[in-house]
């Protein structure tokens, strides 16, 4: 009899200790930055800005002021283009490292 195994989901997150050890990030920097490594890593998942706040207990002013610090620090990238209606949308890149040029 044949059979097949099923596929099993790796229940962790890897994280780059970058972000991790960097002194001027505060802990909920860190949390964030680790809570959205979480969701871009699962294959065929698309993660939204507003999708990932619903997700956080914290009320939209603490979210979006742990976002900007990740963007401050150089950990998210925020893009601006046009989808394929034309309209504007912002596109964001999470990086392992904050030595890069950061754009806005």
């Amino acid at each position: 009899m044949k059979g097949r195994i099923k596929r099993k989901e790796i229940p962790f997150t890897q994280v780059s200790n970058n972000p991790l050890k960097d002194i001027n990030l505060s802990l909920k920097a860190k949390g964030l930055y680790s809570v959205i490594q979480c969701y871009i890593s699962i294959p065929g998942y698309e993660l939204y800005k507003e999708t990932l706040e619903k997700k956080c207990k914290e009320g939209q002013v603490a979210f979006d002021s742990t976002w900007e610090e990740l963007k401050r620090r150089n950990y998210l990238k925020q893009t601006k283009t046009r989808d394929e209606n034309g309209q504007y949308v912002y596109e964001y890149e999470l990086y392992d490292s904050n030595t890069h040029p950061h754009v806005s």
